[in-house]
């Protein structure tokens, strides 16, 4: 696997195309939803563009994934270790929580 460092940090072309992935997936959905706010004319109300709702559900989203991140490693919870901004844990990987 090719891996470059960057900082203290080790980027591995796997990491990169997962991340591309994923932003292609969020951009896609970020789309479906903005056509699925205007189609059920719910930016009416606030008379905000469907984009701009839509752009902040994704950022709302984005952030919850990342509080959950930061939660679990202040737990010891290694479920999330290795993932980018969104993904699922790596097969093999569950929950290591110590116990209480």
């Amino acid at each position: 696997m090719d891996e470059k460092e960057i900082g203290n940090t080790n980027i591995t072309q796997e990491f990169v195309c997962a991340y591309l992935s994923s932003v292609d997936k969020i951009n896609e959905f970020k789309k479906e939803l903005e056509q699925l706010i205007n189609c059920h004319s719910l930016e009416n109300e606030s008379d905000t563009p469907d984009f701009i709702l839509a752009e902040f559900m994704v950022d709302c989203m984005l952030s919850v994934n990342k509080m959950v991140k930061r939660r679990d490693e202040w737990y010891g919870d290694k479920r999330w270790s290795g993932i980018g901004i969104i993904g699922k844990p790596k097969e093999g990987e569950v929950g290591n929580a110590p116990d209480k």
